[in-house]
């Protein structure tokens, strides 16, 4: 199998390939997805229990919660994000219509 990150850049032979082999892809990109979020939640979770042992009052833990849970919930909003702009990148049925209607930017799956 080859790499997700292979899928990144473009060129005529990986379109053709992406074409042939969607479901693959699609199933290596949610695979990805999963074991990226869940990497960062664990690395996530040890701060909050290095956090619940802090000596810190509980105001500041509070304070240091909030902006980490805000900050777990951009980055692994980004990921999924990524995956799914990727998905779009090598879809065969969009690549089909920005072909044909090159002036149509909306896409609906």
């Amino acid at each position: 199998m080859k790499k997700l990150s292979d899928y990144f850049y473009f060129n005529s032979k990986k379109q053709s390939d992406s074409s042939e082999n969607f479901d693959n892809i699609m199933i290596e990109i949610i695979d990805n997805v999963v074991k990226k979020r869940k990497v960062l939640h664990d690395r996530y979770n040890l701060l909050f229990e290095r956090l619940w042992i802090a000596e810190k009052d509980s105001i500041e833990r509070k304070f240091v919660a909030r902006r980490l849970l805000s900050r777990l919930l951009r980055e692994s909003d980004l990921i999924f994000a990524r995956a799914q702009n990727l998905a779009v990148r090598l879809c065969p049925k969009c690549n089909e219509v920005s072909t044909s209607f090159p002036g149509e930017k909306d896409k609906l799956h």
